[in-house]
């Protein structure tokens, strides 16, 4: 199974000559799941440390986010909100839940030249129902709001 975030940035209140962009996406990677008889979880922190259930066979390791943000004000302090929807597959089955967003720095500040560069992570769930999940590529939405 494959699994992949697309990623899409809503910005408020944002000069105009404001930029995101994304250097590295937020991806699940690839992998196995041997048991949805609960729901199972996987984590990428922010820093790319990956923690997962034992029902979670790795075969390519997920990646957090790398976001670039530029043209703020110089000593900025960012407000960032995160949402997901779900994963789903065009070939049906069941979707995950993506959840639990977590950035770096925690209390992000543009620099001398109104730039950061944030680090985006989430957790992954299964739906645990016993249900299946076709070998597919999911998915989904992460919408990143940036205010300040």
């Amino acid at each position: 199974m494959r699994f992949f975030l697309t990623i899409a940035f809503l910005l408020l209140s944002l000069p105009a000559m404001a930029a995101v962009t994304v250097t590295q996406p937020l991806t699940f990677g690839e992998f196995a799941l041997t048991d949805n008889s609960a729901p199972r979880s996987m984590s990428i922190s922010a820093l790319g440390v990956l923690s997962k259930d034992t029902q979670f066979v790795t075969i390519i390791p997920p990646q957090e986010a790398i976001v670039d943000v530029s043209g703020f004000p110089t000593k900025t302090n960012l407000i960032i909100n995160i949402t997901f929807n779900n994963l789903t597959s065009v070939d049906g089955g069941d979707s995950f839940t993506i959840s639990t967003p977590n950035i770096r720095p925690n209390n992000p500040k543009t620099d001398n030249a109104g730039e950061i560069t944030l680090r985006i992570g989430a957790t992954l769930t299964t739906s645990g129902g016993g249900g299946f999940y076709p070998d597919s590529t999911y998915n989904g939405l992460m919408t990143v709001s940036v205010n300040y």
